[in-house]
């Protein structure tokens, strides 16, 4: 299967694809989506399928809950290309249970909203993997925001923004739009039990380009 086009204002989640299978591949192609009306509607929501599933290209932007919302996958889901999530209403990426290996090639997100999360995989069981091998994240606003919410996160393989090449993507956390302090906490590792976990390569020596800005840049507090 594959899809591409433009999507705006549906009622309700704008993609979801539910208890999707066999041994063939999804290929969602290039997604934007403007809005999304309704309650807490995500942008892109898959939900307990096995099946290979791959998306493009992807904008979205103005959703009332999350941009992308991930739960209890075991098959692999990955993003190809850029994925651009502006001002989400939740997370910017919700990832929930048990999963595949999970992929973006470029994540970049522009939280605009208090109280709002880029990555949040809080309580998800990581095992097969996470990957954003360019991630990016700014924050118009400083009260409420987290960059990457890892609290009760278990994975026995590997969680990393960056990419794992010496002088290859980087990882940022930053303000935006005058907030020059950045998101309130960067990164929230409260009972997290990952067994490696890398913000940027992984190295110090060649080159420095992963940064975190933020008020709180690593929190392992349960308050």
């Amino acid at each position: 299967l594959a899809a591409a086009g433009w999507i705006a204002l549906l009622w309700g989640d704008a993609i979801a694809l539910t208890d999707l299978g066999g041994t063939g591949t999804f290929d969602g192609g290039t997604v934007s989506i403007a809005g999304t009306s309704g309650g807490g509607s995500d942008g892109i929501a898959v939900a307990t399928s096995s099946a290979t599933i791959g998306f493009g290209d992807t904008t979205i932007s103005g959703t009332s809950g999350s941009g992308i919302v991930l739960s209890a996958n075991t098959g692999t889901v990955t993003f190809t290309g850029t994925t651009a999530l502006t001002n989400p209403g939740a997370a910017g990426v919700a990832v929930t249970g048990t999963h595949g290996t999970i992929g973006f090639e470029s994540l970049q997100i522009a939280l605009q909203s208090d109280n709002t999360t880029g990555v949040d995989l809080s309580a998800a069981n990581l095992d097969a993997g996470f990957l954003a091998t360019d991630f990016d994240l700014t924050s118009t606003s400083p009260t409420g925001t987290t960059a990457i919410n890892l609290t009760g996160t278990t994975s026995t393989g590997t969680v990393r923004f960056g990419d794992a090449l010496v002088g290859g993507q980087d990882a940022t956390i930053a303000g935006a739009g005058g907030n020059a302090t950045g998101p309130t906490t960067g990164i929230q590792l409260a009972g997290a039990n990952i067994s490696n976990f890398i913000f940027g390569d992984g190295e110090s020596s060649i080159d420095q380009g992963s940064r975190i800005t933020a008020t709180n840049r690593l929190d392992a507090s349960t308050g």
